[in-house]
């Protein structure tokens, strides 16, 4: 530890303090009568305090530092890094890992503990602190292991990462890639688990399917089974509802290593969601009968929705749109000039208005008709729209442009934005995009609304609308204030090479607004179908009488499960609505209900939704210890097997590129901020004035 005073003047200017305070007390002292008859050395004495105290007070004024300089040794880091996902226990050696492995590898943390500081985490789906060893990872994401040990030892001396893995993976990347995604400057030591060898199995691999299918018309399954090590045996692949089987086949296995691929079409019979079960009888000696069977569920509706694009004039935005909603098998959409429009939008869940109104007097009684209908609209103002019109009859938002041009605009995204879920790839979409061209002039709503975008121009935000929703007599309306929607689906193939996020950004618009909500004061949003490892999440939505969005009420939700268990919520409050994050729950069926009250009135809801299992573990049994061996090699590590973990501990011990560094903190104090500086001046000032006072100085 290091001590010094610093100043931002130059040294010269202690020795001008030193000099000041000195000449004071000289002058002060030299041939004063008073101690004429005190010896020189008491009168010497006296100076020197009085020069002292001087020469500090004038060194304080030029703002002096106290300056501590340690020196900090920091131990290296070890991250050990064990995978407690399904997959590790399906291997004949399963018993091993519950009982042996768990104690070889917490006998490796305290060896090294000992040397290093260690830092435990286990990962699955999910990336958490601390060792598991109970394997129930639905998955394996080695993404968020590695993004987690970037983001949260990026200043620490990390020397070494002990990956612990069967280098199975059931989300992102491998083992491999994740890591050099993620750039991490340290060795990686992995722990080979799980066997290299196919075992002896019957699995149904996937099964791919529509989520939502409609009444009429028969859907697909196609169910691909693999089989290891069963050739001139026989399975039976079956699907079932509630109980009742609808299919059955009989297959007889012709090789050693065999994939099937069967398709199946089924009859919908039943509006709502199914869950159909899939399963494969059983053969002797199995790894393991879990990846047997499996569920799916569906969702049956009675039809598609329908979209009718209106449009004044052809316009490369209106073919982007279009072929948008083309990729969503839920939605149908026509095309349509107005002037060969039949009046007919009662057939139609929106209508996409482009360039509508125009200058011509047809779009204004066309608007009129689908508005007495209460038929949802999405209009797109282009360089070619009335605005002046669109004001007035829109409902919600009024523009007062007076033909003053047009702006070219970029988006930004309003962060409290509520009505659907936006996802982080489509944020970052959405922040990168080209501008649009929007009417400059003063943008004021006349109802409720929430803005989706702001406009930005340059680096300045308007605090105008680029794309937002409102409501008008209790239907949704949305309105995208600009043209150049074509510019955003270039760019999204030219930097990804697929047109994925457009189509996202404008699905998620269609889907909204479709949903054609009429005037309900108490409405429940939630998805039909979660995985067993995502959040099972409600948002509510309150009105007034006079249709205004409000959350001054409580809101209460029960779900039921299917063997009458019953758990209560209530909801938390947004900034003028309402959610629930309920958590995970179990696999299965259950009914909710929702209740608040408004003034004396009650409101109710009720619905149902299904949590879906996870299997992805089972499907996937061969350790990929290849890329173990990648890893740790491309990274300066070693890959050892399971059994040979005392070794590892001896490398990890015996290494010279893991050792600790120092490094240099410096704490700054202003000088007048010490209390013993004043003391100090105290005792001198203090013990000159004794000295005066008793030698009858003053």
């Amino acid at each position: 530890m290091l001590f010094s005073i610093i100043t931002q003047y130059s040294s010269w200017y202690l020795i001008i303090c030193l000099l000041f305070g000195f000449g004071i007390a000289f002058l002060l002292y030299y041939k004063d009568q008073k101690f004429i008859e005190i010896s020189k050395k008491t009168v010497l004495f006296m100076a020197l305090l009085r020069g002292f105290s001087i020469s500090i007070i004038s060194f304080l004024l030029l703002s002096p530092f106290f300056q501590i300089t340690k020196e900090k040794i920091s131990k290296p880091v070890i991250i050990i890094a064990t995978d407690n996902s399904e997959s590790i226990l399906l291997n004949k050696d399963s018993a091993f890992y519950r009982t042996t492995y768990p104690e070889k590898l917490k006998t490796l943390v305290s060896e090294i503990s000992e040397k290093y500081e260690v830092k435990t985490i286990h990962f699955g789906n999910t990336v958490k602190d601390s060792l598991a060893f109970n394997y129930k990872g639905k998955g394996t994401d080695f993404n968020s292991l590695f993004e987690k040990i970037k983001i949260e030892y990026i200043n620490r001396n990390v020397g070494a990462i002990i990956l612990a893995t069967d280098g199975i993976y059931t989300q992102g990347n491998s083992s491999y890639f994740a890591f050099e995604k993620n750039k991490i400057d340290a060795p990686v030591y992995s722990i080979a688990l799980g066997d290299t060898m196919r075992a002896k199995d019957l699995l149904i691999k996937e099964v791919e399917h529509n989520k939502v299918v409609y009444m009429g018309a028969k859907f697909p399954l196609s169910v691909a089974v693999t089989a290891s090590f069963y050739k001139g045996e026989k399975y039976t692949l079956s699907v079932a509802k509630n109980g009742i089987e609808l299919y059955s086949e009989q297959i007889m296995i012709d090789n050693q290593s065999s994939f099937i691929k069967h398709n199946i079409y089924l009859e919908p019979d039943e509006i709502g969601i199914q869950e159909y079960n899939i399963s494969l009888s059983k053969l002797k000696n199995e790894l393991t009968y879990d990846n047997n069977q499996t569920s799916v569920v569906v969702e049956i509706l009675k039809n598609k929705k329908k979209v009718l694009m209106l449009f004044n004039a052809p316009h490369p935005d209106i073919s982007v749109i279009t072929k948008a909603i083309e990729s969503n098998i839920n939605y149908e959409v026509e095309t349509v000039n107005i002037s060969k429009y039949t009046k007919n939008s009662t057939d139609y869940n929106l209508v996409i208005a482009h360039q509508i109104p125009s200058n011509n007097t047809l779009s204004l009684e066309i608007l009129e008709e689908i508005s007495k209908n209460e038929i949802p609209v999405l209009h797109l103002l282009t360089q070619n729209s009335n605005i002046n019109q669109f004001s007035k009859i829109n409902g919600g938002l009024n523009i007062s442009a007076n033909n003053a041009g047009f702006d070219e605009v970029t988006a930004l995204l309003n962060d409290n934005f509520s009505l659907f879920e936006v996802s982080e790839d489509l944020k970052s979409f959405l922040h990168e995009l080209p501008p649009l061209y929007v009417p400059y002039g003063k943008y004021k709503f006349e109802t409720n609304h929430q803005i989706f975008a702001t406009q930005k121009l340059g680096n300045t935000s308007t605090g105008n609308p680029l794309i937002a929703f409102f409501s008008k007599n209790g239907v949704q309306q949305g309105v995208i204030c600009g043209e150049g929607l074509w510019r955003w689906k270039i760019h999204n193939f030219k930097t990804r090479q697929n047109n994925e996020l457009f189509n996202e950004f404008i699905n998620k618009i269609i889907v909204y607004l479709s949903l054609k909500e009429k005037k309900e004061q108490f409405r429940i949003k939630t998805n039909a179908i979660f995985s067993e490892d995502e959040p099972i999440i409600f948002n509510a939505e309150l009105y007034n009488d006079s249709y205004e969005l409000i959350n001054s009420s409580e809101v209460k939700l029960t779900i039921k499960d299917s063997i009458g268990n019953i758990y209560p919520f209530t909801f938390g409050k947004t900034l003028n609505a309402y959610t629930l994050n309920v958590g995970n729950l179990p696999v299965g069926k259950y009914n909710f209900t929702a209740e608040t009250e408004l003034n004396s009135k009650e409101f109710r809801k009720t619905g149902i939704f299904r949590v879906q299992q996870i299997n992805v573990e089972s499907k996937n049994t061969i350790a990929q210890h290849n890329d173990l061996t990648k890893l740790s090699q491309q990274s300066g590590g070693e890959m050892f097997l399971v059994e040979n973990i005392s070794s590892l501990a001896s490398s990890i011990l015996k290494s010279e590129n893991i050792v600790s560094i120092s490094s240099n903190t410096e704490e700054l104090t202003e000088l007048i901020e010490l209390k013993w500086i004043f003391i100090l001046l105290f005792l001198l000032l203090a013990t000159e004035w004794f000295l005066r006072k008793y030698y009858s100085s003053y």
